[in-house]
């Protein structure tokens, strides 16, 4: 079995040969996606079409499968995943090559960026930890928000650099920086040091930077990998993703606060007592003895 190409509108074609009555299953697929930019999932859901019966609408198998961890998934909720769906996955899993996974992992994120870059703000809900933001001035990661976003990485001297942006939200700041934190790799093994990662505060609008943790020895200096920066013009990206994420963290007080107001308009509700509870004579008796009123407390009254 092997993945022949996928289209943008999540169409698969898939080679498939199974034994089924001495003939081989024709079967069109889809893929399906959760659509959530901010949802850190990594299953794809693949629709299974039985192409011989064109009167078939829905899809007659649905195999989920983690992108990442290269494995068969079985799904609970509205549509759980049947023992047959899940065996057809596993099937699936143990077949694809190295290649068939790349694409699959591709198509995954190239779908999730795109939803990144296409949801309105008003339509992503996310959740902020508002008092830490507030009074500890605590800054939040884009990856934290966004985890299937973009990668910024790049490569000096045979060492590559992958980058982890945060930002400054608290509605009384005005900043342009960008706390950027430098992971370095060489030959497939993080570079460890006794402290923290390499950390700066890089001004996206002056140009500026300011050094926060020095990091290993026997890596680029900071000039470097500003230079680095500025020749990818990456400053556009860290102005743009703050941008984002102060109108995400905006949105998300607004609501929080109508949240609020609207709780505290909201009438107090009582509860009668049982004298104020007008009883039936016929209803259970308020004593709990499971007799009918008029048969046990009324004649007490």
């Amino acid at each position: 079995m092997s993945i022949i190409n996928y289209t943008e509108d999540k169409t698969l074609t898939i080679k498939y040969s199974v034994k089924d009555d001495d003939a081989n299953k024709n079967w069109h697929a889809e893929i399906d996606v959760c659509p959530h930019p901010t949802c850190a999932c990594q299953e794809i859901t693949i629709l299974i079409y039985d192409t011989k019966k064109e009167e078939a609408k829905l899809p007659k198998h649905y195999l989920s499968l983690d992108v990442f961890e290269k494995k068969a998934v079985k799904l609970e909720g509205k549509r759980p995943t049947s023992k047959e769906d899940f065996k057809l996955s596993k099937s699936f899993a143990n077949n694809f090559s190295e290649k068939d996974w790349r694409q699959l992992q591709q198509f995954f994120l190239d779908y999730k960026r795109m939803m990144e870059e296409s949801t309105p703000i008003d339509q992503l809900d996310v959740f902020f930890p508002e008092k830490r933001i507030e009074k500890e001035s605590l800054m939040i990661r884009y990856s934290d928000i966004f985890p299937h976003a973009e990668k910024i990485w790049f490569e000096i001297n045979d060492i590559i650099y992958l980058v982890e942006d945060q930002y400054c939200l608290a509605s009384t700041c005005s900043c342009t920086h960008s706390a950027l934190t430098f992971i370095a790799i060489k030959n497939k093994k993080k570079i460890k040091s006794r402290g923290e990662p390499l950390t700066f505060l890089f001004d996206y609008k002056k140009k500026s930077y300011e050094i926060l943790d020095k990091g290993p020895k026997n890596i680029a200096t900071p000039r470097e990998l500003v230079n680095e920066i500025l020749q990818k013009n990456l400053g556009k990206l860290f102005k743009n993703r703050h941008k984002k994420l102060r109108s995400l963290y905006r949105n998300f007080r607004k609501k929080h606060q109508q949240s609020v107001k609207q709780s505290s308009n909201k009438p107090l509700i009582t509860t009668e007592t049982n004298e104020q509870k007008k009883i039936g004579r016929n209803d259970p008796c308020p004593c709990g003895s499971g007799k009918k009123y008029k048969k046990c407390c009324l004649s007490k009254q």
